[in-house]
């Protein structure tokens, strides 16, 4: 899915404000392990994808710990990193080729004075945004590992053609070992 397709599908804008938008954005190539945010950094963007993969990684207790993942017709920033301008406590990396239209902060702030009706877009997405986490969350703390696999098989089950199992499983917070178990008896 396109970014224009993306608005025309989620919001009522005329094709003259779809255009006006897409003018903000820059349209970014990068190559599979590529970043878009490195932990450390502070983000200053936000993007759509409209080809590829991404996941959300963040060090803990020496680990690489997969805390989400993104594809196309996807919107991807850090929240905290942007809104607060502090450093980023995960990295945003490519696990494909991909392909996003990028909006800087600062031309974010401009599209919204011009085109107020764009603001709507970033509120439906944040509270998106928020909901998504706030079950994750929800869902590490009281599903059982094969719980969260089904779950995920039944929301999302195109994630297991594009993300390495490394990345699932530790998305779902169990092993690879566990997680070739429950493969093998789940299907």
């Amino acid at each position: 899915m396109s970014l224009t397709q993306f608005l025309q599908n989620h919001h009522s804008f005329k094709k003259e404000e779809i255009d006006f938008a897409l003018s903000f954005f820059e349209e970014i190539p990068i190559l599979k392990n590529g970043f878009f945010l490195k932990e450390g950094s502070v983000c200053r963007e936000v993007a759509f994808i409209e080809k590829g993969a991404v996941i959300y990684w963040q060090m803990l207790d020496g680990e690489e710990k997969t805390v989400d993942f993104a594809f196309e017709g996807d919107w991807i920033t850090q929240y905290q990193s942007l809104n607060s301008g502090t450093p980023s406590v995960m990295s945003i990396q490519t696990i494909q080729d991909t392909v996003l239209m990028s909006l800087s902060a600062e031309k974010m702030k401009l599209l919204f004075q011009q085109l107020p009706a764009m603001q709507e877009v970033r509120t439906a997405l944040a509270e998106n945004y928020f909901v998504r986490y706030s079950q994750y969350a929800t869902d590490l703390a009281n599903l059982s590992g094969e719980a969260r696999y089904e779950k995920l098989m039944r929301e999302r089950p195109g994630v297991f053609q594009r993300l390495p199992l490394s990345n699932i499983a530790s998305y779902l917070g169990i092993t690879q070992r566990h997680l070739s178990r429950i493969r093998s008896t789940v299907r």
